[in-house]
């Protein structure tokens, strides 16, 4: 988060913007790792916090003992945030 110097309303676009950086790191290609189990709420979208530290690394996701899931319209990607889903279990690979 970038803001103006002595801005107190951090959500204000008037005085803050957001900025996402990516660190080139071939040991580590997640922002996070670890995540082995993650709950869902129905009617909310699931966040799987795969967020690539380079922007070509490719992220796929897999149900469990099944094939790729192809993003859409249930499953959608954006590397600032993660993969976020509205149904089922998956496993992630990188």
């Amino acid at each position: 988060m970038c803001t103006y110097n002595g801005t107190w309303d951090t959500q204000s676009i008037d005085n803050s913007t957001r900025v996402h950086l990516y660190v080139e790191d071939d040991a580590h290609l997640m922002k996070h790792s670890g995540v082995d189990m993650m709950g869902a709420v129905q009617s909310e979208a699931m966040i799987l916090p795969c967020q690539p530290t380079h922007p070509q690394i490719k992220v796929k996701l897999y149900r469990n003992g099944g094939g790729e899931v192809k993003l859409g319209k249930f499953v959608t990607f954006d590397p600032k945030v993660g993969l976020a889903s509205y149904f089922g279990q998956f496993n992630v690979r990188v």
